[in-house]
């Protein structure tokens, strides 16, 4: 369809235009002004209440959508879900609640196990990881009771890059993404294949996995994404490809990522923007340029403030950020950075507090 040809070549911005007028013609619009972070709450808290009074098995035998109507806009919404992830996260939470309204109201459905996996994932950002959980769970019970093998991919996706990812070890991640990547490429869902497969290297960075052995999996994925168009993909694998060939050749990418860095300015595609900050940060205290490190993580955190949804990498940046400011502190006795050290920690405790594998 034309909207997902637009998702793949990175339009995100029409596509998800597109997709609201379409659903505006379904009679779900869009509110204005968008829910902010009270809203938000309020209504998930409400929905929170009715699942959890009612048994895991009971809501998945619940009844069926069976609206035409309603039915395709679970559709345009479910594409909604990932677009504004990746380009207008301040109308994530939005399509969220619409999205789960419309289940919890006239009925499950196939797409309603992307919708709980997406609001599992978008949970985390709220710090309901107990909720996260269980709506992931719930996710994968609609997915078994539908069959929806199609979803697969995209259901795993948002687990196995949010709720899983905090509750048990990252290496436990690595199969079931490699799983996603496989599902999406026999179902024809080549878009979340590749996502998975983004996911997959990312979380092998991450967990420390052999570097060589990583650059040779990236290389095979990236062909697959320009070999299928999957331009949206390809770009917010370029920081990992980076960082990689930063650390095993001593490459210096620093016009490329300058560039990268605008056009996702002007794209509104701050996710992979502050990925080059965060992959920048590590590679820089690694060699030891503690002061750069500390520009891109100041750089990254003025970004943050225009992203609805921050991500920790499960308590990865907070832990280098740590590192960057202790060895600021060694060279210096300003104040500032023993301050932040302080944060750290507590933040880095509250992680750990999480799950037993942190």
């Amino acid at each position: 369809t034309l909207i997902k040809s637009l998702g793949v070549e990175n339009k995100l911005e029409e596509a998800i235009q597109i997709s609201l007028s379409a659903l505006s013609q379904l009679n779900v619009h869009c509110p204005s002004p968008l829910l902010d972070e009270t809203a938000f709450m309020t209504a998930w808290s409400e929905m929170k209440g009715k699942l959890e009074n009612m048994p895991d098995s009971e809501f998945l035998n619940s009844k069926e959508m069976i609206n035409s109507d309603n039915l395709a806009a679970m559709k345009f919404l479910h594409l909604l879900l990932l677009y504004t992830v990746l380009s207008k996260q301040s109308l994530f939470p939005t399509i969220v609640i619409q999205s789960m309204q419309l289940t919890l109201r006239h009925g499950v459905c196939k797409e309603s196990c992307v919708t709980f996996a997406y609001c599992s994932y978008l949970l985390i950002a709220f710090q309901d990881f107990k909720g996260s959980e269980h709506v992931a769970r719930l996710s994968v019970g609609i997915l078994e009771k539908f069959k929806a093998q199609e979803y697969q991919s995209q259901v795993y996706l948002c687990i196995h890059l949010g709720i899983s990812c905090y509750i048990n070890n990252l290496k436990l991640n690595l199969e079931p993404t490699m799983l996603g990547y496989q599902m999406g490429m026999q179902t024809g869902d080549i878009q979340h294949a590749m996502l998975n497969a983004f996911t997959h290297l990312k979380l092998a960075f991450i967990s420390g996995l052999n570097l060589t052995e990583l650059r040779k999996n990236i290389e095979k994925f990236e062909k697959q994404m320009i070999e299928y168009k999957q331009t949206t993909v390809y770009m917010h694998l370029l920081p990992t490809k980076w960082a990689v060939s930063d650390l095993i050749l001593h490459t210096n990418n620093k016009m490329e990522q300058e560039s990268f860095m605008q056009e996702g300015l002007e794209t509104n595609n701050l996710v992979a923007v502050t990925d080059v900050c965060i992959y920048g940060v590590i590679v820089a205290y690694i060699y030891n340029n503690y002061e750069l490190a500390a520009a891109l993580m100041q750089k990254r955190r003025e970004l943050e403030k225009k992203m609805t949804r921050i991500t920790t990498l499960y308590g990865v940046i907070d832990f280098y950020d740590g590192l960057v400011f202790l060895a600021l502190a060694h060279k210096s006795s300003e104040f500032e950075w023993t301050s932040e050290i302080r944060d750290i920690l507590a933040k880095m405790e509250k992680f750990a507090s999480i799950g037993k594998s942190n």
